[in-house]
Order: structure tokens, then sequence, then C-alpha cells
């Protein structure tokens, strides 16, 4: 369309040199516009790479939470199984305890009630270790859960930008094609 614009603005020099001013001037209306609508279609395509950005985090987060609700499970039962099995141990020493309260050899119980002393701080620690790690993952889960909602509202605040960008362009497409058949 500015291409045919020059030519006949081009054409119609030697007819007269008021119209050869307003072929310019309209001319260079069209290049503003043109401008206009070449930086709105950057913006465009900025938001668009924006969306498919947040929108891969979004998938990789989901993927890293699914992982992490698995390891958790998994701590879970094996911490389950710990406790049972201490449990067991605790009434097996009670066990051999009372076995041993009705002979003689101290020595023997001594022995055993030091060694599973030890056993049962060993356990012990390592249920504070365990419960600690999963009150850490609870933690991550809660602030994954507060990114994901982050997320989701940025997703609508953007895909609300867009329709707006959208209606504007479609709005100054009408208008130049309006202007055009004036």
């Amino acid at each position: 369309y500015v291409s045919a614009q020059a030519q006949v603005a081009h054409n119609s020099v030697s007819t007269s040199p008021n119209s050869n001013d307003v072929l310019m001037k309209e001319n260079e209306q069209l290049r503003k516009e043109l401008q206009v609508y070449i930086q709105k279609a950057a913006r465009l395509q900025k938001l668009e790479l924006e969306i498919q950005r947040i929108s891969e985090a979004y998938e990789t987060l989901m993927r890293g939470s699914c992982k992490r609700e698995a390891l958790e499970k998994t701590l879970r039962n094996k911490l389950e199984a710990e406790i049972k099995r201490m449990h067991d141990f605790n009434r097996d020493l009670r066990g051999i305890w009372s076995i041993y309260m009705l002979r003689p050899g101290s020595e023997l119980l001594e022995q055993a009630l030091a060694s599973a002393q030890s056993r049962n701080r060993q356990l012990e620690e390592e249920l504070h270790r365990k419960t600690a790690y999963m009150k850490k993952v609870e933690r991550l889960q809660s602030a994954l859960a507060q990114l994901q909602a982050a997320c989701e509202k940025r997703e609508v605040l953007e895909l609300r930008l867009r329709t707006r960008l959208e209606q504007e362009l479609k709005s100054l497409r009408a208008q130049q094609v309006r202007e055009r058949s004036h």
C-alpha cells in the first residue's frame, strides 16, 4: 500500500504540487501507523514468549511436586516401619529383661541393656533427622503451592492484557480500513 502510494505520488508530481503535499502527508501518517502496529505486534510476541516461559516453569514445578510427594510417601513408609521395628525391639528387650531378672548374670544383662540403649539412641536420632526432613518437605510443598497460585494469577492477568491488546489491534486495523476507504 505504501509503495503504491509512493508511485501515485511520483506520477502525480507533474499534475499539482498541492496533491503531492497531501500524498506525502498521507504517506507519512501511514508510516507512523505502521510503526505503531509493529510495536504492538512486538509487545504481543514478548507476551506470548513470557506466557510460554511461565507455562514451562509451571510444568517443571508440577513434576518436582509429584517427585517430592512420592519421596515423602516413601520416607513416611520407611519411618513408620522403623518405628514399628523399634517398638518390637523394645518389647523383645523387656522380655529379655524379665528373663534375666529371674536368673543370675548381671553382666550380660548390663551389656544387653547398654546395647539396647545405644541402638535406641541411634533410632531416635534417625527419627529426629527424618522428622526434620519431613517438615522441610512440607514447607517446600507449601512454598510450591504459593508459587503455583502466583503463577496462575499472573497467567490470568497476562491473558487479560493480551485480550485487551488484541482488541486494540483489531480496533486500529478497523480504523485504518475506514480511513483508507475515505
